[in-house]
């Protein structure tokens, strides 16, 4: 990477104050004193973090179990695995069963472990058991008349022999029936205080088979058919696992329909501490309106991990950074071999220094704040250096470290970092997603590195979020608006169901007045996510500006407001359209000189009186007090711009 020396951008940031763009100038200018001060600190890591996070004793935690799901005939593996899911859940829902993984610990140990599935045998298991930080793992296998569970303790001498073996006979109906025994006798064994929780499952065999084909993480833009949604949520309200796989893999209408299928489902089995985390993650909420419930079992199991991820989550939700930081270093405490647990410290540890930060540029931030944002730095690497010891396979933790140390001011290991999680998962989009971020200019890249890189990553767009927003920007800002037209094509190619990307692509067309094929691109997003904002903010631009039709676009308009109601820019609008519908004029401030304007409302009127097809602005300013305004080149005595409308990503 290479990084500009301060004095130059000093000189660069004046010169560039007086001109059109200088934004871009000064960026650049202020993420260097970034750099800078991150630099200048970078040796001083806390190498003791990772130390001074001790584990709790093993006996104030509780051992933690995985069950896998079963291999044997195709037409009873869906059956097997709801049967398993479900003793995971339940047994796992033991209070004492403290470092129990989350369903999370699943799906994040696909890649470094080469899972297509989780029907593991013996080795695979145990490997994904350590993965997953537990004390305790199952492998299971499914026929015609039984369910055969074995029970391994990893830190048993003789590891691969079972501490126990258990046999559930009979049809699909009579496994079912008994398997609120099985989840007694093997929490009894484990040698949990309270081995039982619930009398019996809440759902047929038939029904468990549906919770069994469910993936326990859907993929970017996957969805759930309704019918689907409709029979997990009918399925919820008798029994809490489905409870749990619905929340994670049904999308809600509203906050409200989701803040009120997380009650009802707490509602259904209040004694189980999984359930419980599980809706504070989909709902925090539920720690205002179940708080009494939630703290009885908190403090019933002090050292529960999944309690203890669920109250981090929703602290973070509330903004209460502190508290928040405190429960993420609990959960590696609890579990301090558990991947999902260090990732999840990482990821909030950044969080806190972005809020911290909000966005502004070193220049804006004091000294003594200042000192506070390197320690999270330096906290958020120390975690994740930690978790790639732990996992030298795990591209997420890479794809981590490389975040974390480019904050830290570590050019070279964040370099590293970033090169070594696309090495060993060429998929991996956090990865690709921090990359394009690396490679922009204000980190020091070049404009021509980060459009390679973009090349690069909308092939992969399919495995991440398609950053469409940052190419078209990046460019633009270097008069290359056209060269991000083919990376963008590429990226909806590859994953035509992006909405970013098709609407950036429809503003890139619109900027080129082609606009009926940028309405074609606005309303494939809109049919993906009809809520998406800029997408409704562009087609009411064009409903107002180029069809005339103010009615239109001030519909529009009013239910995108009602999405973001503190948007000022969308108010502005809907302001404007209401006047053009009502023939009112702003009435001018009389104890002032009203300054003249050229909206864009009148923009497009005025380049075709003067002949222009297409102009391009570029900056504006007048002399005092001749009132003389520049625009493209050309000096309008005048005209003067005071209210211009620019897309999200600075263009009309």
């Amino acid at each position: 990477m290479r990084f500009w020396h301060l004095s130059q951008l000093c000189s660069f940031f004046f010169l560039g104050a007086a001109l059109s763009g200088c934004g871009t100038v000064a960026r650049v200018a202020t993420e260097a004193v970034v750099r800078e001060k991150q630099s200048s600190d970078s040796a001083a890591t806390l190498s003791n973090y990772v130390a001074s996070l001790a584990p709790f004793e093993a006996s104030k935690v509780g051992p933690g179990l995985m069950i896998f799901e079963p291999r044997g005939p195709q037409n009873l593996q869906n059956f097997g695995a709801g049967c398993t899911r479900w003793l995971q859940f339940h047994v796992g829902g033991q209070g004492e069963l403290g470092r129990t993984p989350s369903l999370r610990a699943y799906p994040m140990a696909r890649q470094p472990l080469g899972l297509s599935d989780y029907r593991l045998n013996f080795d695979k298991a145990r490997e994904a058991a350590k993965y997953g930080g537990a004390t305790h793992f199952a492998t299971s296998e499914i026929g015609p008349n039984a369910l055969k569970i074995a029970l391994y303790e990893l830190a048993s001498a003789s590891a691969q022999k079972p501490a126990a073996r258990f046999e559930i006979p009979g049809t699909p109906a009579q496994i079912v029936e008994k398997l609120p025994q099985f989840e007694t006798l093997i929490a009894a064994t484990l040698r949990v205080s309270q081995p039982k929780i619930s009398s019996k499952v809440g759902a047929s065999a038939q029904e468990m088979a549906i919770l069994g084909a469910q993936p326990l993480r859907l993929e970017y833009q996957q969805v759930l058919e309704a019918r689907t949604q409709q029979q997990l949520q009918e399925i919820a309200r008798r029994e809490p696992l489905a409870a749990a796989l619905s929340a994670r893999l049904t999308g809600f209408s509203s906050e409200a329909a989701r803040d009120a299928f997380a009650v009802n489902a707490v509602k259904t089995a209040p004694e189980i501490p999984v359930l419980c985390a599980e809706m504070l993650l989909l709902s925090p909420a539920l720690v205002r309106t179940h708080s009494a419930k939630i703290e009885a079992l908190e403090k019933r199991f002090p050292h529960h991990l999944q309690l203890t991820t669920a109250r981090a989550s929703a602290l973070f939700a509330e903004e209460e950074w502190q508290p928040a930081l405190e429960a993420s270093e609990k959960m590696v405490r609890i579990s301090p071999k558990n991947l999902h647990a260090w990732w999840f410290l990482g990821e909030n540890l950044g969080d806190v220094a972005d809020a911290k930060r909000s966005a502004r540029y070193a220049s804006d931030i004091g000294l003594g704040e200042w000192g506070t944002l390197k320690d999270l730095y330096a906290r958020q690497s120390a975690a994740y250096r930690h978790a790639t010891t732990l996992a030298p396979r795990d591209a997420l933790m890479w794809a981590g470290l490389a975040v974390a140390a480019t904050f830290a001011g570590d050019d070279s290991q964040a370099q590293n970092a970033l090169d070594t999680a696309l090495k060993l998962d060429p998929k991996c989009g956090e990865a690709w997603r921090w990359g394009m971020q690396m490679t922009q200019p204000k980190w020091g890249g070049s404009v021509d590195e980060f459009k390679d890189f973009s090349t690069k990553a909308a092939a992969h767009s399919r495995e991440f979020y398609f950053a469409g927003l940052d190419v078209a920007s990046v460019l633009h800002e270097d008069n290359r608006w056209s060269e991000a037209r083919p990376i963008l094509e590429a990226s909806m190619k590859v994953n035509p169901k992006n909405v970013d990307v098709l609407c950036e692509l429809g503003q890139l067309l619109h900027h080129e007045h082609q606009i009926q094929p940028a309405e074609k691109l606005y309303r494939r997003a809109l049919a993906l996510d009809p809520n998406h904002i800029r997408t409704l903010n562009s087609l009411a631009e064009i409903e107002f500006h180029v069809h005339s039709n103010p009615k239109k676009g001030a519909r529009i308009a009013a239910a995108n407001l009602e999405k973001r109601p503190k948007s000022p820019k969308i108010a502005r609008f809907r302001e404007k359209s209401d006047r053009k519908i009502g023939g009112i004029k702003p009435q001018p401030n009389r104890n002032s000189r009203p300054a003249p304007t050229l909206g864009i409302e009148n923009f497009g009127v005025f380049a075709r009186n003067v002949g222009a097809g297409r102009l391009s602005l570029f900056g504006c300013g007048f002399i005092p007090p001749l009132r003389i305004y520049f625009t493209g080149g050309v000096v309008f005595p005048k005209w003067g711009f005071t209210s211009l409308i620019f897309s999200e990503s600075g263009r009309l």
